[in-house]
């Protein structure tokens, strides 16, 4: 018996009409777009610039060499390898040219320079020079500043020692003068009882004129004395000198 039914037949991509592949990577495509949000188009135009930047790096590096070589299959296509290496020679020729102009400025400008720090350094000697002799009299002045303030300090502790044991010297000699013009009354006392008490020829009416003057003698000896001082000095300035002892 035969038995009737469907027949199957195998699904061919190519008899269909569409490439599978093409369709499934379009669906991918459209998947990835409707999944990825703001975030994730960020990411992936920041991963395409920085790839973008890299290759830009990457030919700025290569590209010298790749202008080089590249001039050179021109020139050798066009005008033959003989002419190019004509060509490059002069090329050469010329970056040597330019190349040791440079190095001759370069030389000439270093010339000037050392000759510019030469005369720096002169300048600078010579300004060191009159600072040390500056400095040197700087430092005399200073001393004898230091010195002249010493002697003053010096001096005014001197003076205030001698006027310490002058005041004690002079406390000392009015103290005995004190003490002298107790006992000096204290006997004018004792002279004026006897003039009076005790029996002497002495009249009558001369007693307190001897008492009068006798009271007094403490406040006029000085003056006095004073006169006799100037007068001995103006006799001692007329008498003949003797020149040995004057020495």
């Amino acid at each position: 018996m035969v038995k009737l039914g469907k027949k199957k037949h195998k699904s061919n991509p190519h008899t269909t009409g569409l490439d599978i592949n093409k369709f499934n990577s379009m669906i991918a495509a459209a998947a990835a777009i409707v999944t990825c949000d703001a975030d994730c188009e960020r990411e992936k135009m920041k991963e395409e610039l920085k790839k973008k930047f890299q290759d830009a790096q990457s030919n700025l590096h290569t590209a010298p060499q790749q202008l080089s070589l590249a001039s050179k299959r021109y020139f050798e296509f066009s005008n033959g390898k003989p002419k190019y290496e004509e060509i490059f020679s002069q090329e050469l020729m010329k970056q040597s040219t330019s190349l040791s102009g440079e190095i001759v400025q370069q030389f000439f400008s270093g010339v000037a320079k050392v000759g510019q720090n030469i005369e720096k350094y002169v300048s600078d000697a010579v300004d060191l020079k009159i600072a040390g002799e500056l400095n040197k009299v700087l430092e005399m002045k200073i001393t004898a500043l230091q010195n002249a303030l010493y002697k003053v300090i010096n001096g005014t502790v001197t003076n205030d020692r001698k006027y310490y044991y002058g005041n004690e010297s002079i406390e000392y000699l009015r103290k005995w003068n004190y003490g002298l013009f107790i006992l000096f009354y204290a006997l004018f006392i004792a002279l004026s009882v006897s003039l009076f008490l005790a029996p002497n020829t002495v009249p009558a009416l001369a007693k307190p004129a001897i008492m009068f003057v006798v009271a007094l003698y403490p406040f006029y000896i000085m003056y006095i004395a004073g006169v006799v001082s100037i007068v001995h000095g103006t006799v001692a300035k007329m008498l003949p000198k003797n020149i040995y002892k004057d020495l």
